[in-house]
């Protein structure tokens, strides 16, 4: 999903950047195997709207009957993201967990596999994509619109995830909704990230401005005419993802490396 090359581990978990000012653009031209152009005309300078949504996902459809048809690397990579969220739900009990941009729902597919007592609530702010999730879980438990806001006002979870949902949203954006998500949980409850948009370089390195000159790049020849990108959205380093965290009142926090992949990143976030 992201641009392949970004591998730096030894700076992978350095804390520079912490003041949100390097906030690395990326863009895409394509996504799940299916070029973005097919779907609408792509623009460098704004993100995705819901008309790009709509059509991304009737071509998505067409392309992958089922989870089971999906590339096994991206099915592989969901699997380490579940197996994260289960280690961060009580051992007994039936947790109350919400999901933020749940896409799919091949998360709370395969956890529901191993965990059926988990009281599942998912919210995605678009209905395209739930078309596989809705059958596996009870009524009312899909909610199509912007979290919390289109929960009912009463309810309150145990564990809240948000999955690869950071990238889309600048600071501010990203900052109001963890602030929202935090007045959402039971007492001990938390928040936990799942990244795939990891900077993963210190700013001020050698490798991290000839990344930037790459993106640049690609932005120039989009202009030129010469190959259309899609402006996806925003990289953060682990310093500025932390304090974001800490800016929205999450102050005991936890983080690390997820799987093998260079951008990947949870941060387990409590008030």
């Amino acid at each position: 999903m992201f641009p392949q090359g970004y591998h730096a581990p030894r700076a992978r978990f350095s804390s520079t950047g912490a003041t949100g000012a390097l906030m690395q653009r990326f863009y895409q031209t394509e996504w799940q195997h299916i070029p973005l152009a097919s779907c609408a005309k792509l623009s460098c300078f704004t993100l995705p709207d819901a008309a790009f949504y709509a059509a991304f996902y009737e071509a998505f459809f067409r392309k992958y009957p089922s989870f089971a048809d999906m590339p096994a690397s991206w099915r592989a990579q969901k699997k380490t993201w579940a197996e994260k969220v289960l280690s961060c739900l009580p051992a007994a009990g039936a947790p109350r967990v919400l999901s933020v941009g749940c896409g799919l729902g091949y998360l709370e597919s395969l956890m529901l596999a191993q965990r059926a007592d988990i009281q599942f609530h998912c919210a995605e702010i678009a209905d395209a994509p739930l078309r596989w999730l809705r059958p596996l879980l009870p009524e009312g438990r899909c909610h199509v619109g912007y979290a919390p806001d289109c929960l009912p006002p009463d309810l309150a979870f145990d564990l809240i995830y948000c999955g690869s949902i950071d990238y889309a949203m600048p600071d501010d954006v990203w900052r109001r909704l963890l602030q929202a998500l935090r007045a959402r949980l039971t007492q001990g409850g938390g928040i936990l990230i799942l990244s795939a948009s990891l900077w993963p370089d210190p700013p001020m390195s050698v490798r991290s401005y000839a990344r930037r000159c790459r993106q640049l790049w690609r932005v120039l020849r989009h202009l030129l005419g010469l190959q259309a990108v899609q402006f996806w959205g925003w990289m953060r380093t682990v310093g500025e993802n932390t304090a974001l965290c800490r800016k929205a009142g999450l102050s005991t926090l936890t983080y690390g490396p997820i799987g093998s992949d260079p951008h990947g990143l949870w941060i387990m976030a409590y008030p």
